[in-house]
């Protein structure tokens, strides 16, 4: 059976006409821009004597702006994840796989078809910003059409990044969980400034909304080095068509991996492109929320290799699964003759080559101001240690999640008990055993081997002005290692 085209969506068409159609989403928009114009007329009439017009409108302009990006984030979010949710709860989404639509198709039919309404709503908004903006004479530099155009579009590529993320999650957990907690707790760290300490993050998750309205407020014109709005326009546009990939890939089966194969690289290797460019684009101006060391570049080129570090996980969890599959398929069937897979172990060489061959190159000769100065160490030393435990922990990982994949394919409560027990378990007991010995010079005294047993910990003492023994702490991370690849290789299936 051949596929339908991708514009002839019936899923989409079908969400559609369940919100009601063309007709209770034309009556909507209407009723909206109706209680739009009466509300802002009365409030007007109840204003003091000595409020403005142009005063008025600006304040309700910032006011849409808000209600814009709440319709968008919270309301699309939402709608996406109860239309796959119903599909799952009903098994119409066994029957939507039956069908001649492709993955594609369909991820893009719940990208748009529960969101129409979303989408009327936005015009209306754009037309009473457009209105108000001309009013209130905020240009800055643009044209009264431009300035609001320039907000939604930002907004819109927000919103694309929002919902299609939506769409791969919901698909992934059978419509559970919803992305809007996470969005609201990024974007309020965002507007305090305090994400920027992942600078690849807030180039995705920015706070430079008010900002943006600010400046066209202003007589001054906003610049690219002031607020990064194209570079972060293309982060959220590029993970949104990751995002959409992967979600097609998901559609077609619950047990088929989303970021399986190059897709998951792709990812890797996007992250830490959007990573390098974050230390350059996002601006570092101290404030009461965030303060200095959120700025500091020993403590962002951190964040950044434990945020590479997990994100680096899937392809190598991907590969370590396959593997896994094959040999479990192997064992059962002696004529089984698929070709092997590669091993996990090439997996976490490309990655790592992805991974911090890709930040580096864009860091450039910037890299050096991120590592402290050591007596002993070099630069090039300490980011020769970062790579070996970066390639360190993900060969213990890969060996123990094939040791996993052999008993079941339930491997998230193995990552987070790895995370506790290899990356944050170590450093706790080094601070609490120097606390109970010594607590009078905990803060002025250097860490000991079971910190820097942590690649976390190794991380911060090779970054910062922290002392402590790194050498010994890589040899305990080998043994580690060396450990899980035995245990790995004793595994039949």
């Amino acid at each position: 059976m051949a596929a339908e085209p991708i514009i002839l969506n019936p899923i989409g068409w079908g969400q559609f006409r369940l919100l009601g159609g063309w007709k209770r989403t034309l009556g909507l928009a209407g009723a909206y821009a109706g209680a739009a114009f009466v509300i802002l007329l009365l409030l007007y009439r109840a204003m003091r004597a000595d409020v403005t017009l142009q005063r008025f409108a600006s304040g309700a302009l910032f006011f849409f702006i808000l209600i814009q990006t709440a319709i968008l984030v919270f309301i699309g979010t939402n709608a996406i994840k109860r239309a796959i949710q119903r599909d799952f709860t009903t098994d119409m989404i066994s029957s939507h796989r039956l069908s001649a639509m492709s993955g594609y198709t369909a991820a893009l039919g719940y990208l748009t078809g529960p969101t129409c309404q979303c989408v009327a709503l936005s015009f209306v908004n754009w037309i009473i910003c457009t209105i108000l903006s001309g009013i209130a004479g905020l240009t800055g530099g643009f044209s009264d059409l431009v300035g609001p155009s320039l907000m939604f579009v930002v907004m819109g590529c927000m919103a694309i990044f929002a919902w299609s993320f939506q769409t791969l999650m919901a698909l992934c957990t059978r419509g559970r969980i919803s992305v809007v907690g996470a969005f609201v707790v990024l974007g309020f760290l965002s507007n305090l400034e305090t994400v920027w300490t992942l600078p690849g993050l807030a180039l995705v998750i920015p706070s430079y909304l008010v900002r943006t309205l600010s400046s066209l407020q202003s007589s001054t014109r906003a610049t690219a080095q002031d607020i990064p709005v194209l570079t972060s326009m293309f982060a959220q546009l590029a993970l949104s068509f990751t995002f959409f990939l992967a979600a097609a890939r998901k559609y077609t089966r619950d047990d088929v991996a989303a970021f399986a194969g190059p897709l998951g690289y792709c990812l890797v290797a996007l992250c830490a492109l959007l990573a390098g460019v974050g230390f350059s684009r996002v601006p570092q101006t101290p404030s009461f929320f965030a303060p200095r060391i959120f700025y500091n570049g020993n403590v962002q080129i951190v964040a950044t290799f434990v945020a590479l570090a997990m994100i680096s996980v899937i392809p190598v969890a991907n590969a370590t699964r396959a593997s896994a599959e094959w040999a479990r398929r192997k064992a059962k069937d002696p004529l089984f003759d698929k070709r092997r897979p590669r091993s996990f172990v090439e997996s976490v060489l490309v990655t790592v080559l992805l991974a911090l061959g890709i930040l580096f190159l864009v860091l450039g000769k910037e890299w050096r101001p991120l590592f402290a100065d050591h007596d002993d160490m070099v630069g090039r030393e300490q980011v020769a240690y970062c790579v070996t435990a970066f390639v360190l922990t993900l060969l213990t990982l890969g060996g123990f999640l094939r040791v996993a994949y052999a008993g079941g394919t339930k491997i998230g409560w193995l990552l987070v008990l790895y995370v506790i027990a290899a990356w944050c378990l170590p450093m706790f007991a080094d601070f609490s055993l120097d606390a109970l010995t010594n607590p009078a010079a905990i803060t002025e005294s250097g860490r000991s081997m079971l910190f820097t047993s942590s690649p976390v910990g190794l991380w911060v003492a090779c970054c910062t002005e922290l002392e402590a023994p790194v050498v010994q702490g890589l040899l305990v991370q080998a043994g580690i290692t060396v450990l899980s690849l035995a245990l790995a290789s004793r595994t039949r299936r």
